[in-house]
């Protein structure tokens, strides 16, 4: 499995120390950022996971570098979400926060959010095409090369 993020991504939606405080598992509190490595990418493993659960379904995995920012973003995003989780402290900002995600990566699954250009081997143009209809012209083409 791929990871799409990184500890210092997570740092974009969280300050270091709390991340830190999430992530330690020290009973005197004395964690520091190398020392709670190994639980956050446990939460970056979890985040991606999700992201590649809806993803699976409507493109080849793993994604191919570089990686779109929204991939990075989400995955961020619900890395931070599982690190709250683990304690029991997923409150109603960061609950809508996950929501707003996982709704993000249904849209893609859906096919109504796309992450870059269409597969090759996908056409252009649409299955159906859709049939215009407009009133008729009121003045022809010698009508406007008079002016």
């Amino acid at each position: 499995m791929s990871t799409y993020c990184t500890p210092d991504d997570m740092r974009t939606w969280l300050p270091e120390n709390e991340l830190i405080q999430l992530a330690d598992d020290s009973l005197d509190g004395s964690g520091t950022w190398e020392s709670v490595a190994e639980v956050l990418e446990d939460a970056i493993e979890r985040g991606s996971a999700e992201v590649d659960g809806y993803l699976e379904t409507v493109m080849e995995l793993p994604l191919p570098t570089p990686l779109p920012g929204l991939v990075k973003s989400l995955a961020a995003r619900l890395a931070v979400s599982a690190l709250l989780l683990r304690r029991g402290a997923l409150g109603p900002d960061w609950e809508a926060e996950r929501a707003r995600c996982l709704r993000t990566l249904e849209r893609i699954a859906d096919g109504r959010l796309r992450l870059g250009a269409e597969p090759a081997e996908q056409s252009a143009m649409p299955d159906t095409l859709i049939e215009v209809s407009t009133p008729a012209r009121l003045w022809g083409d010698d009508t406007w090369r008079k002016f």
